[in-house]
């Protein structure tokens, strides 16, 4: 008889943990992993939306060098042209005027070439350092691993552009 009494109370012993379990443990189990879950997907919908405003910056990056190579190759046929021009009017002033043409219309070509690229080098520096200052005004508690950094950095150079 007290085996069959042990029995009772141990399956009696062993509901009410099934029950304390159910009633406090496991919601805050299911919370917690909810909340795990929200931010997960938090996190790919970040992921997906810094890949988008990757690739719009990269597109506009390509925009702005299209243009340049544009401009430079209409300066390019605008010197051609002019040099063309002084050429037929300027023979009998002989090839040495010619010459000095051609190399000032190169000189001023690289000029602006150079010009282009020291302003985008400019840009870039611009938007580096509002960055890095992003980066450093984020609260002192904040976890910064690669990730974190990268993900502030993309954020911030985006509203940048």
């Amino acid at each position: 008889m007290d085996l069959n009494l042990t029995l009772v109370g141990q399956m009696i012993t062993f509901m009410v943990l099934i029950l304390v379990v159910y009633r406090y443990l496991l919601p805050s189990l299911r919370s917690a992993i909810l909340a795990r879950q929200q931010k997960i997907d938090e996190g790919i919908n970040a992921g997906r939306t810094g890949e988008q405003r990757l690739r719009a910056a990269a597109e506009l990056i390509d925009n702005r060098m299209a243009s340049a190579r544009k401009r430079a190759d209409s300066l390019l046929t605008k010197a051609q042209l002019d040099a063309n021009k002084i050429l037929t009017k300027a023979q009998d002033q002989g090839l040495r005027m010619c010459d000095n043409y051609l190399l000032e219309a190169r000189r001023k070509l690289e000029q602006e070439a150079k010009q282009t690229r020291q302003d985008i080098l400019n840009e870039q520096g611009e938007v580096l350092s509002s960055a890095i200052q992003h980066l450093l005004s984020l609260p002192s508690g904040a976890t910064l691993n690669a990730k974190t950094v990268q993900q502030a950095l993309l954020n911030h150079t985006l509203k940048q552009l």
